[in-house]
């Protein structure tokens, strides 16, 4: 039943109920045959009367609050179904998106793109710069082409797989979660996992990189893929570890990026100090170069005040006496000795100036 029907079926109660009262009152009031309303109207016919001019007074309130009533309705049932109208035309285009999104993604090449945006961004978000951190697509001696290498302090590095198979767990969110569909999917999805480990444990990409930490990175671009793998398959983890290839998720991946990124500036940091104290040594032994330098030269002067003064000692106590019997008639100027010798100053400003 419509609430348009409901509202109406309502009137037609109060209605009926209040003429029932009206006819019951005019039927129970004490009447007298010899006075009829045209000689004049009686108590009871006044009553009736006044019953019936409440009534129909109800009645046209009664009218206009449903035909109010009814017109909201109308109204909003008119909204309602504008809205309704819309939600469904965003179902339908969720439903051709997702449709198309599915099929894209039931291919291998589209996969792979599809991982490798999701991995770029990763990087993107970690701080790590291209050709610097990491590089995408580098060939190996082999041939082989992993879909990332991140580079690490020490010249070491760790291969990276994206072509993660999807087909499985695809078909398995297509179904009920709770049926046995939705299980028997998500074997084949662990099943086609596993295989893909397999894989990657045949193409070896660690093994072909002699500078590598002997692991190969798998990464799943969803946290289902697998959480859901491991619900039917708890030991998938643990077993592919034991190959040397670690499975992966955007959260693990990005705080291994980071981790990877912060080693980076650490090693940066310990070039910078590396620097600084090999630079400060050479200092030190310039220095001791200088210095071993200045010594000879104050060394050197005091050999050289000492031999001058010894001279002027020879010239006047033995040259000069002998020299004054044979010229008498002509005195030679007397020498003085050297008490306070000038030295050179140094001219560079690293070296300092003398104070006055």
């Amino acid at each position: 039943m419509s609430l348009v029907s409901f509202l109406m079926l309502l009137l037609g109660l109060a209605v009926g109920v209040l003429a029932g009262l009206v006819i019951a009152r005019y039927l129970l009031a004490p009447t007298s045959p010899a006075i009829t309303p045209a000689e004049g109207g009686t108590a009871a016919w006044t009553a009736t009367q006044q019953d019936l001019v409440a009534l129909k007074q109800n009645l046209q309130t009664l009218e206009n609050n449903l035909a109010r009533t009814t017109n909201h309705t109308l109204k909003e049932l008119g909204s309602l179904s504008q809205q309704l109208a819309l939600n469904a035309g965003h179902d339908r285009q969720l439903l051709e998106t997702t449709s198309q999104l599915k099929s894209a993604l039931s291919a291998n090449q589209s996969r792979g793109a599809w991982g490798e945006v999701q991995l770029k961004r990763l990087f993107e978000v970690s701080g790590m710069l291209p050709h610097v951190d990491f590089e995408t697509q580098q060939a190996l001696a082999s041939g082989a082409r992993p879909d990332a290498i991140i580079n690490l302090p020490g010249e070491k590095v760790i291969p990276l797989d994206a072509k993660v198979p999807l087909g499985a767990y695809l078909e398995a969110t297509a179904v009920d979660p709770a049926s046995a569909t939705y299980t028997t999917m998500m074997r084949s999805h662990a099943v086609a996992l596993r295989n893909h480990v397999k894989e990657l444990e045949r193409r070896n990409y660690h093994g072909q990189m002699s500078n590598s930490l002997g692991f190969t990175l798998l990464f799943l671009p969803l946290e289902a893929l697998l959480s859901g793998a491991l619900e039917v398959d708890p030991n998938l983890l643990e077993e592919a570890a034991g190959k040397n290839i670690f499975l992966v998720t955007p959260t693990s991946l990005l705080a291994t990026l980071r981790s990877a990124a912060q080693s980076w500036v650490w090693a940066q940091s310990e070039d910078d100090a590396s620097q600084i104290i090999a630079l400060g040594q050479e200092l030190t032994k310039r220095l001791q170069t200088s210095v071993t330098h200045l010594q000879k030269v104050g060394s050197n002067l005091q050999n050289a005040l000492k031999n001058y003064n010894q001279t002027v000692a020879s010239l006047e106590g033995r040259v000069l006496p002998q020299a004054r019997k044979i010229a008498a008639a002509t005195p030679i100027d007397q020498l003085k000795l050297i008490d306070d010798a000038s030295v050179r100053t140094f001219a560079s400003p690293e070296l300092g100036t003398p104070e006055n």
